[in-house]
């Protein structure tokens, strides 16, 4: 045997005794499980009240509905008040494909392109501590609805809401259904300051933000 080749086997030799064995993989798994939270921010407010503060400061709007109904007229007093024409692509989620849309809004369930201007999505979660909602990624909900159009509505379910991004993850954990491809966490509009630090919207996401609460 050359020494190249001997060099070549030593090599793999070592590199399989390096690798994690079964018990090993099972460890991370109960790290993971039972990890401690690291020392967290407190504040005086409910969970609701400190989420809308934060949804306000973050130059987002909310108000508040019941049923498909609401939904319905206050997609559309939104397009009206921002003069966006009838057209509007939505997520495909089970809650948004019950709505009863008019005929003068033209509805489509789709991945949204750069010539979309208004947005309807279904949030995962809302986080109380940075007035974020959470979206995940799937068949019904494609990433590009959160960030292509200018005017991003989407409604979140108040039992949704949760204190802290940590509670985010125990949520998903608790589905069973695995992590989705990907988790968009979004605070507000989109803005920058790269330039002469002056904040400009819409930088790479939507302009506008607006929360539908179902309760």
């Amino acid at each position: 045997m050359n020494d190249a080749r001997q060099n070549i086997l030593e090599r793999i030799r070592k590199a399989n005794q390096l690798m994690p064995q079964a018990d090993s993989f099972e460890a991370v798994r109960a790290r993971i499980a039972r990890h401690a939270r690291g020392p967290q921010p407190q504040w005086q407010q409910d969970t609701m009240t400190r989420f809308l503060q934060k949804v306000e400061l973050s130059a987002a709007s909310y108000e508040r509905v019941k049923t498909h109904k609401e939904i319905t007229d206050a997609v559309i007093r939104y397009m009206e008040s921002h003069s966006l024409n009838g057209k509007l692509v939505c997520a495909g989620t089970e809650l948004l494909s019950r709505i009863q849309w008019p005929e003068k809004l033209s509805v489509e369930a789709r991945a949204a392109t750069t010539d979309d201007k208004v947005v309807l999505t279904e949030a995962f979660a809302g986080i109380a501590e940075t007035g974020s909602i959470v979206m995940c990624s799937g068949k019904e909900s494609p990433v590009s609805l959160n960030f292509l159009p200018d005017f991003f509505i989407s409604v979140i379910h108040l039992n949704t809401v949760v204190d802290r991004m940590e509670d985010v993850w125990e949520k998903l954990r608790e589905q069973g259904a695995g992590m989705p491809r990907a988790i968009n966490v979004i605070t507000g509009p989109s803005r920058t300051a790269d330039v002469e630090q002056i904040i400009q919207m819409g930088a790479h996401g939507p302009r506008q933000v607006h929360l539908l609460l179902l309760e």
